[in-house]
């Protein structure tokens, strides 16, 4: 981010293009997040429903709030603030989430990259590749294909 010298303004912050996050990153990664801590609430629910047979009533009471409003927040992962996270943890299981950094530069790609065999068979122009063709795989998954030059498989949702 650039800042033009002796402004004050908001409004005269300019952002090199590299560096500016698009609204559709915005979005995946903001409810990737929630999704996160959301199962990590549930997870730690749901083993202290098994090993401890803690139900919601139970939670309620010890959060002091309304059945009602445990239940809203294990439905869906809502825009449950840090408070409400470390407030459910607690009562949970009197624990807290760890906390770090992945940098996304420095991150392995999570795409499947196909074996060698699968490649030579349905990638390569093999004899069953015209069965998996970008418009047939594409129509029946909701996935793309798309070949990289080394020749690995990558799906990518469209």
């Amino acid at each position: 981010m650039i800042i033009s010298p002796g402004t004050s303004s908001s409004n005269k912050i300019k952002h090199s293009n590299d560096n500016v996050v698009s609204l559709e990153r915005e979005a995946y990664f903001g409810q990737r997040l929630k999704n996160r801590y959301h199962g990590l609430v549930l997870e730690a629910f749901a083993k202290a429903q098994r090993e401890d047979n803690l139900s919601k009533l139970e939670l309620a009471g010890r959060v002091r709030r309304r059945p009602e409003q445990i239940t809203r927040w294990l439905s869906n992962p809502s825009n449950m603030t840090l408070d409400t996270l470390s407030l459910l943890l607690l009562g949970i299981c009197n624990g807290e989430p760890e906390v770090g950094i992945v940098h996304l530069n420095n991150k392995a790609a999570a795409n499947f990259s196909a074996p060698e065999w699968y490649k030579s068979t349905y990638v390569s122009g093999g004899a069953a590749s015209e069965n998996f063709s970008q418009e047939k795989v594409g129509k029946s998954t909701g996935f793309s294909i798309n070949y990289s030059s080394r020749g690995s498989l990558w799906g990518n949702i469209k």
